[in-house]
């Protein structure tokens, strides 16, 4: 047991190297502030050009922390290192985040800090410092992990919740993050059409006979499209040094190539992946001796969904797979129907086989996982009993990424805040107690709410699962809450009410204004049409979005445009899908 401070008053000190990185000094600062927060205690910040004394705390490695290598070479990238050593405590991990991870995760485990929005954190408060003895060697389960909601993108959120985000506002002190130099659907920029397509229209998919400009994918055995697209490549990983991975994949329409070589590699594969691992290898294999620490990047999605046959990916190639055709309401496996809109030669698969097969395959297997409504951002979407289980499948099945699409243009989504504090954790361990992460987020953000919160929520899944109705990536409005009507509203209405009694403070007043922006909204689509002044409550309704920075409910459209959409019907028929709906598929079947 060690006595950090008592009474306001410490006889430790903060120890950083002299040549301190800079995500060192930013976790001595953050450290000593905290200690301060919680014991009243000022910690002073030395670096280890100081003599030695008896009580330290050990932040990053430094001429005091030799002797403790030997004991972190078990640690992978971002791994971190806590202990207690007589009277000193060594806070120090690997990598440039490992040691911001160590303090955040002493601070969380043994402190009791938390940090649940950008706004809201529990910091205790304690007279006597004192902490057990430790001996704890921890890593991240997944080692990309990006909860990309709006919410997240904090960057002291970010870093606190120990995420390395490719969209957060992670900077050099905050250890960056997992950078992407570009983030997806890239085949436009690697060969772009504008440039080539006049003078090279076989750069481009044929399809039916025909060569195509618009919504296109590249032919990807044409050996001019193969030497551009790497020395785009080449480009840009000399132009982003700081950058990790870099995506060579498919543009986000149907379309593939037809040509006769194209098709020769999709039979001999028995996937229409076949042909783009093959095309992704060989410029991996051409950059890997100048660029040894870069990944590049490729999707598994919609007609690149199964696994080839006979190719594997190359070393440093990352296959990221979409589960965008799931049902997000169960787990995933489950085996749910896929989505309804999804091509007809499409819909007998089934994410968890498909999964299986890939990761025989591939020593980087990232996921692309969707927790959101795309054309109903603020629509309930109650799927948070299914993540901890789909996140423990992932990493079961040998995935080492996880990019959790939520609402990210705007914020105001769906509990997006509780949301992506429980993927943080989780993507962390998947093993942690996601009732307990639930129950404290609650607490911390809605205080004496919280159990009322947890039963509207709870009843929001019960409703929506007594409809039958499975959830997708996009729904519409009238494939959601069938069982309700209008009237059926009132137990909602009657619990919101008691919630907003419940406030203590401004804080927790607003968190449950807007916690129940997303019940108005369903309202809104279940109120009939001529409801008297339904207008005027939509008017009320967008003016209360604006408080909170709300700019969008849906990712394609404006809000203007979703508006006069509520205004003129229950249930908007949005051109979303595209070309999901209408191209044409020609999957060969493996």
């Amino acid at each position: 047991m060690l006595t950090l401070a008592k009474d306001k008053s410490t006889d430790y000190r903060i120890v950083v190297s002299e040549s301190a990185p800079v995500s060192d000094l930013h976790a001595a600062g953050e450290l000593a502030g905290f200690l301060r927060e919680i014991s009243g205690a000022v910690f002073p910040v030395v670096t280890d050009a100081e003599p030695p004394a008896d009580k330290e705390i050990l932040v990053g490695l430094s001429n005091r922390t030799e002797k403790y290598l030997r004991r972190m070479e078990p640690l992978r990238n971002e791994g971190c290192y806590i202990r207690t050593d007589y009277q000193r405590l060594v806070l120090a991990g690997k990598g440039t985040r490992g040691t911001l991870y160590a303090v955040y995760g002493f601070l969380e485990e043994f402190l009791g800090c938390r940090w649940f929005t950008a706004e809201v954190s529990h910091i205790p408060k304690r007279g006597e410092l004192t902490i057990p003895s430790i001996a704890k060697l921890d890593q991240p389960a997944f080692e990309y992990r990006e909860p990309f909601f709006y919410e997240a993108f904090d960057g002291d959120w970010a870093v606190r919740n120990r995420v390395n985000s490719n969209a957060a506002a992670l900077d050099a002190a905050r250890g960056g993050k997992m950078t992407y130099g570009r983030f997806g659907h890239t085949f436009n920029e690697l060969v772009p059409p504008d440039r080539y397509f006049d003078e090279h229209p076989e750069y481009f998919s044929m399809v039916n006979g025909e060569r195509l400009r618009e919504r296109t994918q590249l032919c990807l055995t044409n050996p001019d499209v193969l030497r551009i697209a790497t020395e785009k490549v080449r480009e840009w990983m000399r132009s982003m040094p700081e950058a990790a991975i870099f995506s060579v994949s498919q543009n986000d329409c149907q379309n593939r190539c037809e040509c006769p070589d194209c098709r020769k590699l999709e039979e001999e594969e028995g996937a229409a992946s076949g042909p783009i691992i093959r095309f992704v290898n060989q410029i991996a294999e051409a950059l890997e001796e100048e660029f040894p620490d870069k990944k590049i990047d490729t999707f598994a999605y919609s007609y690149s969904y199964r696994a080839p046959r006979h190719v594997r990916p190359h070393k440093n190639v990352v296959v990221r797979m979409c589960d965008i055709e799931c049902c997000f309401v169960h787990p995933l496996t489950d085996n749910c129907p896929n989505w309804p809109k999804t091509p007809e030669k499409l819909k007998d698969r089934t994410f968890p086989n498909e999964l299986a097969r890939w990761a025989k395959l591939c020593d980087n297997m990232y996921v692309w996982d969707y927790c959101t409504n795309f054309i109903h951002f603020l629509m309930p979407r109650p799927d948070l009993p299914v993540l901890p289980a789909n996140l423990r499948f992932f990493r079961d099945n040998g995935v080492k990424g996880l990019f959790e699409q939520g609402s990210y243009v705007s914020p105001g989504g769906y509990m997006a805040e509780l949301k992506a504090y429980l993927l943080a954790k989780l993507m962390w361990n998947p093993d942690a107690d996601e009732a307990v992460i639930t129950d404290e987020f609650l607490a911390g953000v809605y205080g004496c709410g919280a159990g009322l919160v947890r039963k509207i929520m709870d009843t929001f899944r019960a409703d929506y699962l007594a409809s039958g109705e499975h959830l997708y990536f996009s729904t519409h409005a009238g494939k959601l809450f069938t069982t309700l009507d209008f009237a059926g509203l009132e137990k909602y209405r009657a619990m919101f009410a008691r919630l907003e009694a419940l406030a203590l403070n401004e804080q927790q007043a607003k968190a449950v204004r807007k916690f129940k922006l997303c019940f108005r909204y369903l309202e809104l689509y279940k109120m009939p049409l001529d409801y008297p002044e339904r207008d005027l409550i939509i008017d009320r309704f967008v003016a209360d979005l604006k408080e909170f920075g709300v700019t969008k409910f849906e990712e394609t459209y404006s809000l203007e445009r979703s508006v006069e959409w509520m205004r003129e019907s229950l249930d908007p028929d949005r051109k979303f899908y595209g070309d999901w709906e209408t191209e044409a598929d020609t999957m060969i079947e493996p």
